[in-house]
């Protein structure tokens, strides 16, 4: 299924170009290390509603850009969830302690800056931080990349957070562009699906790759699954209410083990509890039924903390601990969904991004406690999840993910560390086309892609996933079911055209046998020599038109 119809077209003139102009754009992205020592990088909202907000500098990943002409520096802070970018507008940055540290838009500096009237700009996340102002029409740059003109965004004149976000998810019900639209329509890249993977395992930097893969950057083959677009409702506790659409698939599996034993067992008996999960390695946490997350919690070692609302655990057991789970999406088995292995220490979040200093009275010393990166519903006060799940960073720290928006599927791979590369470097293959299979990936070979030549014949041979024989079969029998119907229909056209012509050519043997009304002769309105002194005995002429006149037929008098 095609999601960006409202730029398929201009897709497919972009498509008669080279090749060579149509590629890929690669945006790298990092954390920074504010460090929130005792909440003091969070505002009183946020400490209010959860340790780390999803969208925040020292916890989810930040992209340098520009915006206006000329260019004014800001960071956004990434997210595959969400629809529409936004900045902080610089005249209203005051209006919070953090003063805008991470950039803001001044639009009364910029030339190409439209304000387009098409409303106000708002947006809620379901951390309860929220953004409200204009919409706006912008250019947004990339350090030493290209620029993107005409972006609708945000302006933001209230909001608790001052960072800017950078959307990349399934565009919303009112189809206002965002950047995989905008540099689809602009030619930088062939279809709306991007790359994003971590550089090392430290998961300080990593890449996002719009446009293409890079098969340098995972080991194995990307394994490629259905992900339609989920809508979630996001409430806060008045009345806003917004709704995001998200990558979702759902777990259909999860084992683990203690130790570094890579036999493993299932974590939880209650293999109906498994969930409908969004994939977003932007999340800074992952968001699970409280059966899974306190499973999870256990083979941590973590403690739920009434203080803290959240489960913490000593930070040195990230170094201590062998634990891991496994988690498999889509399907089981060996033809199945991609498998999640995750090491219990990916799970405990950076120092930097969370830490709590708190007296140990065993050892009369000061401990340092981490974040478990895995909370429940009912474990937090995140009154927005209704439960709605999430596989986050922690998650999908060793993953190489490929989100497609065009034919919405995922696809994924471990990933391979920058230090692990080996050979000539970076192996960038770009979407052929609009629509084009995921490069490289296996998978459901239930869809036609737009570089199938022959969709009833590829599905038989794209991909590894089951199903292929019966979806070739179906396929057949309704191209035969297509072309009975056609052929149906010419023979009815050419039935109907023959008595068409057959009717013209009586009523004009007619015509000429009984005059103008002769036809009507047949059908018994008048007899022929009622009709023909009816002619030579017309009535007065009749008005039918401005100035003009015209005697009544006989039709018109019977």
């Amino acid at each position: 299924m095609k999601t960006s119809a409202l730029y398929a077209g201009t897709a497919a003139l972009l498509s008669l170009l080279p090749s060579g102009v149509l590629a890929q754009v690669r945006l790298p992205f990092g954390r920074h290390s504010a460090g929130v020592q005792d909440g003091h990088a969070a505002t009183t909202r946020q400490r209010r509603s959860f340790p780390v907000p999803l969208f925040s500098a020292e916890g989810t990943y930040v992209v340098n850009a520009t915006v206006g002409t000329p260019p004014q520096n800001v960071s956004f802070a990434l997210t595959v969830s969400a629809d529409e970018s936004w900045v902080p507008d610089a005249q209203y940055c005051h209006a919070s302690y953090r003063d805008c540290l991470y950039g803001s838009f001044n639009h009364n500096e910029s030339s190409t800056f439209v304000r387009p009237g098409t409303g106000s700009f708002s947006a809620y996340y379901q951390d309860d931080t929220y953004a409200y102002g204009d919409r706006i029409r912008e250019t947004i740059g990339f350090p030493g990349g290209p620029s993107v003109t005409n972006l609708t965004m945000g302006l933001a004149q209230q909001t608790d957070l001052w960072l800017g976000v950078m959307a990349l998810g399934y565009n919303d019900s009112y189809s206002v562009a965002n950047i995989p639209d905008r540099l689809l329509a602009e030619g930088l890249i062939n279809s709306t699906a991007y790359s994003m993977w971590l550089d090392e395992e430290d998961a300080v930097s990593g890449q996002l790759l719009l446009g293409a893969v890079d098969k340098s950057a995972y080991d194995g083959t990307l394994k490629r699954i259905s992900a339609p677009r989920n809508q979630h409702i996001i409430e806060d506790d008045t009345t806003y209410t917004q709704i995001s659409n998200t990558f979702d698939v759902y777990i259909q599996a999860v084992n683990a083990s203690k130790s570094s034993d890579p036999a493993v067992a299932p974590l939880i008996q209650n293999t109906t509890a498994m969930p409908l999960v969004t994939i977003d390695p932007t999340f800074t946490i992952s968001v699970l039924p409280e059966d899974l997350a306190t499973a999870m919690w256990t083979l941590a070692g973590a403690t739920y903390s009434e203080t803290y609302d959240a489960p913490i655990l000593p930070c040195s057991y990230r170094n201590n601990t062998t634990a891991h789970i496994s988690l498999q999406l889509d399907s089981v088995g060996v033809d199945g969904g991609p498998v999640l292995n995750v090491p219990i220490s990916d799970l405990v979040l950076p120092e930097d991004t969370w830490t709590r200093r708190i007296w140990d009275y065993d050892t009369d010393t000061r401990v340092d406690w981490c974040l478990f990166g895995v909370q429940s519903i009912n474990a937090t006060s995140y009154s927005s999840y209704r439960n709605s799940w999430t596989l986050g960073a922690g998650m999908l720290k060793r993953q190489y993910v490929v989100f497609d928006l065009a034919n919405e599927d995922i696809a994924m791979a471990p990933v391979k560390w920058l230090s692990a590369q080996t050979g000539p470097g970076e192996d960038v293959v770009p979407f052929s086309t609009y629509g084009a299979m995921i490069p490289g990936s296996t998978g459901n070979t239930s869809k036609c892609y737009a570089d199938d030549d022959d969709c009833s014949s590829s599905r038989s041979s794209h991909g590894s996933g089951s199903g292929s024989s019966s979806g070739s079969d179906e396929s057949v029998e309704l191209e035969r079911h297509y072309i009975g119907m056609i052929a149906g229909f010419s023979v009815l056209g050419a039935v109907m055209l023959g008595i068409a012509i057959w009717g013209i050519v009586q009523c004009c043997r007619d015509s000429n046998k009984y005059g103008p009304d002769g036809a009507l002769t047949e059908k018994g309105s008048l007899e022929p020599e009622a009709a023909s002194a009816q002619n030579t005995s017309a009535s007065p002429q009749q008005e039918v038109g401005q100035g003009e006149t015209s005697p009544p037929t006989a039709r018109e008098q019977s």
